[in-house]
């Protein structure tokens, strides 16, 4: 029988605790290259696409060809508005 909640997956928990060691990491590194991504790639897997989107973006101000943050911000598309006037 599967969980019917993410929060119960082992899987998921284990993200949520690695999230939870790079944020602790990033507190007294908040310019790792390598952290920041982690962060990207831990917060899409527990589904938080536009906070993984910011994290592969501040990889990418750092970093402005860092080809894993490339490679996974392709996968969270940036919403763009059109003015009409």
């Amino acid at each position: 029988m599967v969980p019917d909640q993410p929060a119960a997956w082992p899987a998921h928990r284990a993200a949520a605790r690695a999230l939870g060691r790079v944020e602790r990491a990033l507190a007294t590194a908040p310019d790792d290259v390598g952290l920041l991504f982690d962060r990207g790639r831990l917060l899409d897997r527990l589904g938080s696409a536009d906070a993984a989107r910011q994290a592969y973006l501040d990889v990418l101000a750092r970093d402005h060809v860092h080809a894993g943050a490339l490679a996974n911000l392709e996968h969270h598309p940036i919403e763009r508005t059109r003015s009409i006037g």
